[in-house]
C-alpha cells in the first residue's frame, strides 16, 4: 500500500542523532577517517565532521557559499527555499571579500 509518513519537526529543527554522534566518537579515536552521505539535511556537518572529512553526494541543503571568495557557510535554514535562480542574495561576512 505505501503509507504516508508523519513528521512531527522540520528539517531545520532536525538535530544529530546518536548515530550521528557514534560516527563522530569513532573520528575521534582513530577509527573513522571520512564519511560518505547521500543525506542533504546536513546532520553530518552539524554533528561536527568538517567538510574535509566527508563527501555529500546529493548535496547539504543549508550550505551555501560565496561566488567571489568561496567562503563557506552552514546556515540554519534550507538555502534552497525563497531564492532566484541559484542567488540567495546573502551577503560573505568576510572581511576580505
Amino acid at each position: 500500500k505505501g503509507y504516508e509518513p508523519s513528521f512531527s519537526i522540520t528539517l531545520e529543527q532536525a538535530k544529530p542523532t546518536y548515530s550521528h554522534m557514534a560516527l563522530v566518537k569513532l573520528r575521534e579515536k582513530g577509527l573513522l577517517h571520512f564519511v560518505v552521505s547521500t543525506n542533504v539535511d546536513g546532520l553530518h556537518r552539524r554533528s561536527g565532521f568538517g567538510k574535509d572529512e566527508m563527501s555529500e553526494l546529493h548535496g547539504n541543503g543549508f550550505k551555501e557559499y560565496c561566488e567571489k571568495c568561496g567562503a563557506e557557510y552552514i546556515r540554519a535554514f534550507d538555502v534552497t527555499l525563497k531564492r532566484i535562480e541559484r542567488h540567495t542574495g546573502r551577503l560573505c561576512q568576510q572581511q576580505q571579500c
